[in-house]
């Protein structure tokens, strides 16, 4: 009598896991202004590059036309003036090489420093919310419910899925179906929140970006004026010192000496001439 065939195992299912993406994934759809944001940003970190270049053309010319033959002869008052200019001309090139680093340098953004930064754009215009909420702190707050809640049925299905009981049951059937249903659902609510999300924090970086931008503006001024007030302090302390006279052309050029002995008297002049007779008739 054959023997009846053994039954085979049968796999347990699995599943890949459904945890939420992060807050910059781009999602199916959402605020179409995104790639707009991001665009904007890189010409701000472009025309920050051009503008540090222009400071770097500017200030390497005025430092050719620093006299520096005569620097080491410079001494006393001469030398001060120098070394301060050169100080002062360093600190205007750090000024400006740092505040144009801090609009070309990506920054991490928090929710609530977005929040900060795009809250007049929200009060101007409550459209990026795109109806997910009545206000932003409303809004922020939801995304976060919505990210925990769906992090949370993420690990419960996973969990579910490592039991070791039989997958073909139907208790155990139903409760993965939950669970998935469960995880579907959370996971589609925080996508739909995660869309305004994303714009807001497309606008807050270039909110930023901006900022920095005009910081740097002035700032890089800032620091071409200390620069060339430094070349001047420099070219002056670097300037050829003018050598003092000694005391003898000090004395001869400044002090008169005793005036001179009258000379001898001359001969005497010629005899003058005749006048003429008084027998000349009188006119009455």
């Amino acid at each position: 009598m054959a023997s009846p065939p053994k039954p085979t195992a049968t796999p347990t299912p699995t599943a890949t896991p459904t945890t939420p993406p992060a807050p910059a994934a781009t999602p199916a759809s959402g605020d179409p202004r995104v790639p707009q944001y991001e665009d904007a940003v890189n010409r701000i970190r472009e025309t920050a590059k051009w503008l540090i270049a222009a400071f770097a053309a500017v200030g390497a010319a005025l430092a050719a036309s620093i006299p520096l033959s005569n620097f080491g002869e410079a001494q006393g008052s001469r030398l001060d003036w120098a070394i301060a200019g050169a100080l002062i001309a360093f600190a205007g090139i750090a000024m400006a090489i740092f505040s144009v680093s801090r609009v070309l340098t990506p920054s991490y953004l928090s929710l609530a420093r977005m929040e900060k930064l795009v809250a007049p754009n929200v009060l101007a215009d409550d459209t990026l919310l795109l109806a997910t909420a009545s206000t932003l702190p409303d809004l922020v707050t939801n995304f976060r419910g919505a990210q925990t809640a769906t992090q949370d049925a993420d690990l419960h299905y996973q969990e579910a899925l490592r039991d070791t009981r039989d997958p073909d049951e139907p208790l155990s059937k139903a409760h993965l179906a939950a669970l998935k249903r469960a995880t579907d659902f959370h996971s589609f609510h925080y996508r739909m929140i995660n869309q305004p999300i994303r714009g807001l924090r497309g606008l807050a970086f270039f909110n930023e970006a901006m900022g920095r931008f005009t910081t740097a503006r002035r700032l890089v001024a800032l620091g071409a004026l200390l620069i060339m007030a430094g070349m001047l302090m420099f070219s002056y302390g670097a300037a050829a010192t003018p050598k003092p006279l000694d005391e003898t052309q000090v004395w001869t050029r400044y002090i008169p000496g005793p005036p001179g002995q009258a000379g001898p008297a001359g001969p005497p002049g010629p005899r003058g001439l005749q006048g003429p007779s008084g027998d000349l008739p009188y006119a009455r």
